[in-house]
């Protein structure tokens, strides 16, 4: 298997294959169970880790939102450094002196650490050349000071985001790790029990025990839920082995479903200015060996206040 995406899909494969074969097995005429784990507390345990794999999408999707803020906000405060340190430049070249505090700024494409030191650098520089200069309409040396400290604001709600997505990926790990384990040992202990000549021995020796990448993706799974202001709502999706999505939408005059993401290779969808009413999404996705099953419809209310 090449991806950690990939040892999960077929952990949750071979478990869903497991499932009900150890029910079959339970009742007449074998009436067997394994005295380490029931069906019931095995269907538990996939339940749990399918639960923890859409936790761990919305921690993902928390990630790139908060990463997404920050850069925004720190772009738009790099912008109006690189504009002011040009400006200051022009204002102050009849004052060698003060012009010289922006001569030596250098604006460089560099990380988010990168580009938060270039910007303080460009505000101490204003502040020594004149804290009354105004290079901008409506932005005075205490705004951009104040907007550069929400920065550190939006820089810890993504570390906070960060160590959230990992917490909750090494939970998901922990727990596939635990579900594969029960797997591997039930069928061990089951094709001991059963030879493989018999009834009950080759149902058991359906199950999967090797993973196979050269088929078409899994059922796609839809959701949705709240987006940040602006937005109606966020699709979010996946589907194992999938490679590209495909979501469709039908508006509250109905019409039939329209294709609104095409073949796309991310897995998340923000739904911006849609009309008020009720909203119908679905999708699949697909790979090089095919397409895969539609997810169930997901519905989504979008209110008129939020459709403008």
């Amino acid at each position: 298997m090449n991806t950690l995406e990939d040892a999960l899909s077929f952990t949750l494969e071979r478990a869903h294959a497991s499932r009900p074969t150890m029910e079959i097995l339970q009742d007449a005429p074998y009436g067997w169970t394994w005295d380490k784990i029931t069906p019931e507390a095995f269907g538990d345990l996939i339940l749990e880790l399918e639960e923890q794999r859409g936790v761990l999408s919305e921690a993902e999707a928390g990630l790139s939102f908060a990463g997404g803020k920050w850069d925004v906000a720190l772009e738009s405060l790099l912008d109006d450094a690189v504009r002011g340190a040009t400006l200051g430049r022009v204002s102050f070249k009849e004052q060698p002196r003060k012009a010289s505090l922006f001569e030596d700024l250098r604006f460089l494409t560099a990380g988010r650490e990168g580009r938060y030191r270039q910007a303080l650098r460009f505000e101490k520089a204003w502040q020594k050349a004149d804290a009354a200069w105004v290079f901008k309409t409506g932005l005075p040396l205490a705004d951009f000071r104040a907007r550069r400290k929400a920065i550190l604001d939006l820089e810890e709600a993504q570390v906070e985001a960060d160590r959230n997505e990992r917490f909750e990926r090494a939970t998901l790990n922990d727990m596939a790790t635990t579900l594969n384990k029960w797997c591997v040992d039930w069928y061990e202990v089951a094709t001991a029990t059963f030879a493989e000549r018999t009834v009950p021995g080759m149902v058991v020796r359906t199950i999967p025990t090797t993973y196979d990448p050269n088929r078409p993706p899994g059922p796609l799974k839809l959701r949705a839920k709240a987006a940040s202001a602006g937005e109606d709502a966020l699709l979010l999706w996946r589907a194992d082995r999938g490679t590209r999505f495909y979501i469709l939408a039908e508006g509250p005059a109905g019409g039939g479903f329209v294709t609104i993401v095409d073949g796309a290779t991310e897995k998340r969808w923000a739904l911006r200015d849609f009309s008020p009413g009720l909203w119908r999404f679905k999708g699949y996705a697909e790979n090089q060996f095919g397409q895969g099953k539609e997810s169930d419809v997901v519905e989504v209310q979008v209110a008129a206040a939020k459709a403008a």
